[in-house]
C-alpha cells in the first residue's frame, strides 16, 4: 500500500516563506500554482510524517553553525517541519571553512556534541568537508 502524501503549495524563501495551500492530490496543487502565478513551489510530503517520533523522546530540531575546527557561532532550537525533516534525514552541508547541520537532539549541549561528531566523521572519511550532502551513517551517504 503506498503511503499517503499531501502536495503543499509554498511560496517566498527565508521571513517570506509561507504555506498557502494544501492538497491531497498534486493534479490540484498544479492546478493552483498554474491559477495563481508561478511564485508558488510544490513540496511533496507523506502524511503522517516520522517527523513527530523523536519530538515524543524529548529531542527538538536545531541548527548548528560552526567552523571545521569545531567552533561554534551559532545554535537554535527550530520548531518548523523544515528542520525537523532536516534532522531525520541528518543533514550535513559545508563550504570548507564553515559546516551547517541539523539534528535532533535533549538540549543545546546535545546538538553541539552530535555536530562535533559529524564533523569530525567527516574529516577522518573524507579528510576535507568542502563539499555539500546529507551525512548519515555510511550507507546513508550520497
Amino acid at each position: 500500500m503506498a503511503k499517503k502524501k499531501v502536495y503543499i503549495c509554498t511560496s517566498g524563501e527565508y521571513s517570506d516563506y509561507g504555506i498557502d495551500a494544501v492538497f491531497d492530490n498534486k493534479a490540484d496543487a498544479d492546478e493552483f500554482c498554474a491559477t495563481f502565478g508561478n511564485n508558488y513551489q510544490i513540496e511533496e510530503w507523506p502524511l503522517g510524517s516520522k517527523s513527530l517520533a523523536p519530538a515524543r523522546r524529548g529531542l527538538m530540531p536545531y541548527l548548528i553553525r560552526m567552523t571545521i575546527k569545531g567552533e561554534v557561532f551559532e545554535i537554535t532550537k527550530k520548531t518548523s517541519i523544515y528542520y525537523a525533516e532536516n534532522a531525520s534525514k541528518k543533514y550535513f552541508s559545508s563550504d570548507g571553512e564553515n559546516i551547517v547541520t541539523s539534528v535532533w537532539a535533549r538540549d543545546e549541549k546535545h546538538a553541539v556534541k552530535i555536530a562535533n561528531e559529524r564533523r569530525t566523521k567527516a574529516i577522518a572519511l573524507e579528510g576535507s568537508v568542502d563539499d555539500e550532502r546529507y551525512f548519515g551513517d555510511k550507507t546513508d551517504r550520497t
